[in-house]
C-alpha cells in the first residue's frame, strides 16, 4: 500500500466514523475507542502469525486504518 492509498483509506474510514457515530464524546471516550481498536490490531496480528493467509493480512491492514482514523478524529477535536 502506498502512502497515498493509506491516506485515502484513512479518509474513507473517517467519513464512515462520522456517519456511524456523528457525536464526539470527549477525550476519555476517544481513549477507550482507541484502546479497543488497538486491541483489534493486536488480535489481528496474532491471528496473522498463526495463519498468514491473505485474509488475515487484509484484516490487519483494516484495523490499522481504523486506529489511524480514530487518531485523526481525536486530533480534529482537540481545542
Amino acid at each position: 500500500m502506498t502512502r497515498q492509498e493509506a491516506f485515502q483509506k484513512i479518509h474513507e474510514e473517517r467519513k464512515r466514523q462520522d456517519h456511524l457515530h456523528p457525536e464526539w464524546h470527549g477525550h476519555q471516550h476517544g481513549l477507550v475507542v482507541l484502546a479497543e481498536e488497538f486491541g483489534e490490531v493486536a488480535k489481528a496480528l496474532y491471528e496473522y502469525h498463526q495463519d498468514p493467509t491473505a485474509d488475515r493480512y487484509e484484516e490487519l491492514k483494516e484495523e490499522l486504518v481504523q486506529v489511524a482514523a480514530v487518531c485523526v478524529r481525536w486530533l480534529e477535536h482537540l481545542e
